[in-house]
């Protein structure tokens, strides 16, 4: 929420129109409106958890209006194909906020991997190689507290 806020506050945003893929019960929408009270929030799910919730499928769906700001965070290591994934998002948003549990980071075999049904667990290279190929730019990026994954900005 924090790097949300920073986006908001160093591009002049104003407005915002912020799509939340993969909110699950929402915990990043709370914290948000702590941060950045004048943004609107759409939360997409697969398995939407309240009726405020859009069903939304990351392997298949698009984003229906164009938004501000996108938000993945936790999700794209349930992505089969996270390329296609981003290609499908790109043309819909400005700006990207993900994670990624990268691979150099937290190791895993394929037990761990297939037990947590992660089907995509790239290296930090190999991630920000993917996020370029989709035509997203990285601005800033910081390590998460538990230092296991990495939060991007991307333009």
């Amino acid at each position: 929420a924090e790097m949300v806020s920073e986006l908001v506050r160093n591009e002049d945003l104003v407005q915002v129109h912020l799509a939340d893929i993969g909110c699950g019960d929402q915990k990043f929408r709370k914290v948000l409106s702590d941060e950045v009270s004048e943004a609107s929030y759409s939360g997409f799910d697969l398995h939407p958890q309240s009726d405020d919730v859009a069903p939304f499928d990351i392997e298949t769906d698009q984003l229906s209006t164009p938004m501000d700001i996108a938000v993945l965070l936790g999700v794209l290591e349930y992505s089969v194909n996270i390329p296609a994934a981003l290609l499908r998002l790109r043309p819909k948003i400005q700006y990207l906020v993900v994670s990624h549990a990268v691979r150099d980071r937290r190791k895993m075999d394929a037990k761990r991997k297939q037990q947590m049904n992660w089907k995509s667990h790239l290296t930090e290279a190999e991630f920000i190689e993917t996020l370029s190929m989709a035509g997203f730019t990285v601005s800033k990026h910081r390590v998460t507290s538990n230092g296991r994954s990495i939060v991007w900005v991307c333009t």
